[in-house]
């Protein structure tokens, strides 16, 4: 039998092989070319920025995503095996489009968008137990753009992040008023991030088990961010109508949100999220917190959330504040002297602002923020160049320049003290006071002149007796902390010195000092000398606790002294 296949087969049978090697290079190269286009405004043929291109499979996945640019362009390194491109920008009908077959090196496919009349128009709405509502095909309509407006916020911190620098607040408020009485303040200048803000549960979660939960004897309040509002388990779960128009929100349209059903024992959020009809952006959330006790939710708990956008079209989240009630004992003394003990409610805030964002292209933003300038002089009046400044309760601060200056910017809102940071004090835990307060605002710069006090000047003054010149060496001055080993309280410890006067002669000297609640302590004496050995006793109820001998360091002495309590 001739197993031989016939010249005509063998030709078909090669030619078949051909055929399928050049589809497989076909294929791999359509899946490998990359794909770039241009998203415009069919009108106005304006190019837009900021539009979430999307490339999808033939089942509809998301195969990858990323916004367009300033430029209105957009760019995917390859195709791979996506069949369309879905277009959505806020104000602006969605498009899908089928994706042309490859041709040359690269894939292009322009797309044109038609702007919406309004952000208003009725859809239809799924009925999921909410009461019905005029509004609510209106409703479901914003609701769609707020999600394309969120859904671009989460694009742009995975596709573009940026390196941040971020401040961080918390803020004592003026009993349940809005006035800030006193903050701390962070500022952290960090690598690339990917995200401002961010829940610390799913929206899986906080449908579950609400928007609270306890820790180590308190509870702990959590906010929703943009992945949360926008997916499919709270869209579910809570019912959106329109907000009632606000006059501070000009051009503004509010989504209100609430939870669908409400339960015992359990903290929801109600609020809105805010659109800006002209610029076609979404601008705020706010929210309440609801379920927490009557005379709690009347003081308003709940926070803010706020949104920029970027005029590359990326948008961040750059401002974000939780307010949160709470309780304290409040001692009120009645008629006859008589003592309640009573619950007092105190609210503070905690939050954070992004003050910088910069991105590998070299493309900067930033906040308009407060910023304080400090030309600060000796007592003789020349500049005090060098000189380490700082603001209370922050870390914000630096070093005065050669002619006395120091710029410190990036100031949120609120209250600031200035402090001058001398080497020797600060072993002791003590900063000098200046006269410099500022409440700071918005895009303000404030000017102060500072004369620098010395840390002998500041010692005189504790010591209550101005009369001490500091020129002057007919004396010498001790200034000290009482350190304990537990958690005892060091006030009312009396702190006493005795001098050797001559070898092995030692005599009490007549100034003494009892220290407050900061261990502190401030001995001024005319009968010391640098140099001079000196005893140290620190009493307790007149029981000695301890005892330190050695000479004086000069002019000022600084002495941490640790005491054991039996």
């Amino acid at each position: 039998m001739n197993d031989a296949l016939p010249v005509s087969v063998i030709r078909g049978w090669r030619l078949l092989v051909g055929l399928l090697l050049l589809y497989t290079c076909v294929t791999h190269a359509s899946l490998a070319q990359p794909l770039r286009g241009a998203i415009r405004d069919s009108s106005s043929q304006v190019l837009i920025a900021g539009a979430i291109v999307t490339l999808l499979d033939d089942g509809g996945a998301t195969l990858a995503r990323t916004l367009s640019s300033e430029r209105g362009l957009y760019f995917f390194a390859t195709r791979g095996n996506a069949s369309s491109l879905r277009v959505q920008r806020i104000g602006y009908r969605a498009r899908t489009l089928s994706l042309p077959n490859a041709v040359g090196d690269i894939t292009t496919l322009n797309v044109m968008m038609a702007k919406l009349p309004t952000l208003l128009a009725p859809m239809r709405v799924v009925d999921k137990g909410c009461p019905r509502r005029a509004d609510e095909g209106s409703a479901v309509s914003l609701l769609e753009q707020a999600r394309t407006g969120l859904l671009a916020t989460v694009v742009a911190r995975r596709e573009f992040p940026s390196s941040q620098v971020l401040i961080q607040f918390e803020r004592e408020m003026s009993g349940t008023s809005q006035r800030i009485v006193s903050q701390k303040v962070h500022i952290d200048t960090a690598a690339v991030r990917a995200n401002t803000f961010e829940s610390a549960h799913s929206a899986t979660d906080f449908v579950a088990r609400g928007f609270t939960e306890s820790a180590e004897n308190e509870t702990v309040f959590h906010a929703p961010d943009a992945d949360v509002l926008l997916d499919d388990d709270f869209v579910a779960a809570y019912c959106f109508h329109l907000a009632k128009p606000d006059r501070s929100r000009v051009n503004q349209v509010g989504l209100a949100f609430h939870a669908v059903r409400s339960a015992r024992n359990r903290v929801d959020v109600e609020g809105a999220l805010w659109i800006d009809t002209v610029a076609r952006a979404i601008r705020e959330i706010e929210f309440q917190y609801r379920g927490l006790p009557p005379e709690i939710e009347r003081l308003n708990p709940g926070g803010t959330i706020n949104f920029r956008e970027m005029t590359s079209g990326v948008v961040l989240i750059d401002r974000w504040t939780l307010r949160l009630v709470g309780t304290e004992a409040d001692t009120v003394v009645a008629a006859r002297g008589l003592q309640t003990i009573r619950d007092r409610f105190r609210v503070t805030e905690t939050g954070g602002e992004l003050a910088r964002a910069t991105w590998p292209d070299g493309s900067t933003w930033n906040a308009q923020l407060g910023a304080l300038v400090v030309d600060a002089s000796t007592q003789a009046q020349l500049p005090a160049m060098g000189t380490q400044l700082r603001l209370t309760s922050t870390n914000y601060g630096g070093i005065t320049d050669s002619v006395g200056r120091l710029r410190i910017s990036n100031l949120i809102p609120g209250p600031y003290r200035l402090v001058v940071v001398d080497p020797r004090l600060s072993t002791i835990g003590v900063d000098i006071d200046t006269p410099i307060n500022i409440v700071a605002r918005r895009d303000s710069t404030y000017a102060a002149a500072l004369r620098v006090k010395s840390a002998e000047e500041y010692v005189g003054e504790r010591c209550g007796n101005g009369k001490r010149s500091t020129d002057s060496l007919a004396g010498a001055w001790i200034a000290g902390r009482v350190v304990a080993d537990s958690s005892t309280s060091v006030d009312a410890l009396q702190v006493t010195v005795t001098r050797e006067k001559t070898p092995h002669n030692w005599q009490p000297i007549k100034d003494y000092f009892d220290t407050g609640s900061d261990g502190l302590f401030y001995i001024c004496s005319d009968q010391l000398r640098p140099a001079m050995p000196v005893r140290i006793e620190i009493r307790r109820r007149g029981k000695l606790l301890q005892t330190l001998e050695g000479a004086l360091d000069g002019f000022l002495t600084i002495l941490n002294v640790p005491v054991k309590f039996e």
